[in-house]
């Protein structure tokens, strides 16, 4: 498939390639993809993610639900389910790159010699893969009901988050309590935004921690110090502390 590519500037590809996704589906086939907009240099997802793909694989589905006046006119062959899958490294092939990109080097493009010379990372050691694969899939139909219920004044449920009252890299104290955060209603202008960012949130909360994302944090916290050296002290209390901060809260840590 092109790499970009939109209704607009590739009105053809666009029909076809969402027509074979849909065909796929529908025979009950499996389809990938990858929805984060980006990711950032400590492991978190940049939002917003992408809907594109998503929307093309969800179409029919989200168009049935929206349409049926009772349960009886959505079956389960009209159904997809959204199956969120969380990779992790420890290390990232493009490390080299993104530190210079952080310097304010432009990005590389990419090229058939880069790729060639890529080949010797192959054999290179980066650390642990982590893998998890969410074992309650997210039925669209009901993603639908619950946008369609906001969309008519309903109140989404208020989201509990877990936030530290005083803990912060500068003090890493503080009690562990949970506050309420009510999110606006409506959130989503669409039902596919509220199925990409669903499945983003899913992402994320399955998403191990690897200590070298840890590292990578509490180095960008200290570019905008006033002394940005880290000690190895330093990083090892810090690194004890938001490893224990984020376990407490729920979180995967390796």
């Amino acid at each position: 498939m092109k790499r970009s590519f939109n209704s607009e500037t590739h009105p053809l590809y666009s029909i076809v390639f969402k027509t074979y996704m849909q065909v796929i589906l529908e025979e009950q086939g499996c389809v990938e993809m990858f929805i984060e907009g980006a990711r950032s240099r400590s492991g978190t997802m940049i939002r917003p993610p992408k809907v594109g793909l998503l929307r093309f694989a969800t179409e029919p589905a989200v168009q049935t639900a929206m349409n049926a006046s009772s349960a009886s006119d959505f079956t389960d062959e009209d159904e997809v389910f959204l199956v969120p899958i969380s990779i992790g490294y420890s290390r990232v092939m493009e490390v080299d790159s993104l530190a210079t990109e952080l310097e304010g080097r432009a990005k590389v493009a990419e090229s058939l010699a880069r790729t060639v010379s890529a080949l010797r990372y192959l054999s290179m050691n980066f650390g642990t893969l982590t893998v998890h694969i969410d074992p309650e899939p997210i039925k669209v139909s009901d993603v639908v009901k619950r946008w369609m219920s906001e969309q008519k004044g309903g109140q989404p449920l208020a989201i509990l988050l877990p936030l530290a009252t005083s803990s912060t890299l500068e003090s890493s104290t503080g009690d562990y309590s949970p506050s309420p955060v009510p999110p606006k209603s409506p959130r989503y202008a669409t039902p596919y935004q509220q199925l990409a960012e669903e499945v983003a949130d899913r992402l994320d909360a399955n998403m191990p921690i690897h200590t070298t994302h840890l590292v990578a944090a509490i180095l960008l916290w200290k570019r905008h110090d006033s002394s940005s050296a880290v000690s190895h002290a330093m990083m090892v209390d810090k690194v004890r502390w938001l490893s224990s901060l984020l376990r407490r809260r729920g979180l995967t840590v390796i």
